[in-house]
């Protein structure tokens, strides 16, 4: 018996439900194994200020059940600014693999590394200043407000 798909809530933090699948001995099935991204600490490319974009979390086995690898490691220490990875790169058993070869699993694109740099410039650029945040004290100061002008023009 192995995993076969876990559920999460909304949160992504709690279980919901877990899906178990027995598998028959001796027979091929076709199963996603995923992969883990290892090194971004260490990633040239990332330190230069790229953003690492991920196009596949797992890589399809076509094998039995003892066959198949419990996760798949990438190695981003060695990437560089529009350095990709396909799945022929991977350290993998190919003829085992259901998936395409020349599929890409992740890239160091140009960017800024931040992940909300975008924002913080179109809004000096059209307030004058960064993004005010909302606040549950300003927003319950606003419905306060509200009801007393609605309560002033009732009278």
């Amino acid at each position: 018996m192995f995993l076969f798909q876990l559920n999460y809530d909304v949160d992504k933090t709690n279980i919901l439900n877990i899906h178990l699948m027995r598998a028959p001995v001796g027979k091929r099935l076709k199963l996603g194994v995923r992969l883990e991204f290892f090194g971004e600490l260490d990633c040239p490319g990332l330190r230069k200020g790229g953003t690492l974009k991920k196009f596949a979390k797992f890589v399809t086995y076509n094998c039995r059940p003892e066959e198949l690898p419990a996760k798949i490691v990438v190695d981003l220490t060695v990437l560089d600014i529009g350095e990709k990875v396909l799945i022929r790169d991977l350290d993998i058993d190919k003829d085992l693999l259901d998936s395409d070869e020349y599929m890409p699993v992740c890239k160091i694109v140009k960017g800024s590394g931040k992940r909300f740099s975008g924002w913080s410039e179109y809004a000096k650029r059209k307030y004058g200043k960064d993004k005010p945040r909302k606040t549950t004290a300003n927003a319950s100061q606003r419905a306060t407000e509200i009801l007393k002008t609605r309560a002033v023009s009732l009278k």
